[in-house]
């Protein structure tokens, strides 16, 4: 199981990152978006394709634990990489910190005063 995510997850990482480029034309901050994305097999995909395929007990449990597991750490990389384009593609780094995100880090008392001020 531990082989399937550590080893599993990032040769799909590298495999969907070079065909969303080279066969989709992408570039390569999207395409290693696209890769991070496309880690990601739940059990709600992995599920039906069992019923459908119907393979050994065995198997079928391997492969849901398999997608159980990497759900999460799937979804964490795919935060990771988007952030990292994000930075990238930034003239400087400071340029990442939006006014929106400052907005939203005001505490609740601030922001509900200053949109009643504002509004008026």
């Amino acid at each position: 199981m531990r082989r399937l995510v550590w080893i599993g997850g990032p040769i799909n990482w590298i495999a969907c990152t070079l065909l969303a480029h080279y066969l989709l034309g992408v570039s390569w901050p999207l395409a290693f978006l696209l890769g991070a994305i496309l880690i990601v097999s739940g059990p709600t995909v992995v599920t039906p394709i069992l019923d459908f395929a119907r393979p050994q007990q065995r198997v079928r449990g391997i492969l849901l634990w398999e997608g159980t597991m990497l759900d999460p750490i799937g979804g964490i990389f795919a935060i990771v990489i988007f952030q990292v384009v994000r930075v990238t593609t930034m003239e400087s780094p400071l340029d990442a910190i939006s006014p929106s995100r400052l907005w939203c880090r005001r505490p609740w008392w601030v922001r509900s005063r200053t949109q009643r001020w504002r509004w008026r």
